[in-house]
């Protein structure tokens, strides 16, 4: 059984996807306690998302990381390159 969600979707019938871009933390006036969100720290760094695939076969989607910025950060970061292989993925 796999711990992550998977749909096999062939090539021609990918949805159209907008425009991603990973999500920010933002700084709040004053601090505040809920229980109905989820709180990090601001750590700083680079944010980005990765995209895998498609492929046929788990593991042979190829990788490409994008920054907040919109910027293609695949070749900054070429330990992520295995990134498909170590996820199972295809897409």
């Amino acid at each position: 059984m796999a711990d992550q969600l998977s749909l096999r979707l062939e090539a021609d019938q990918l949805p159209e996807l907008p425009e991603l871009r990973p999500m920010l933390p933002r700084p709040l006036p004053a601090p505040f306690d809920s229980d109905e969100h989820l709180f990090e720290p601001w750590w700083g760094g680079e944010r980005a998302l990765a995209m895998i695939g498609p492929a046929e076969l788990a593991g042979m989607g190829a990788v490409r990381i994008v920054g907040a910025e919109g910027r293609d950060l695949t070749s900054a970061l070429p330990e992520l390159a295995g990134l498909a292989v170590r996820v199972a993925a295809r897409s």
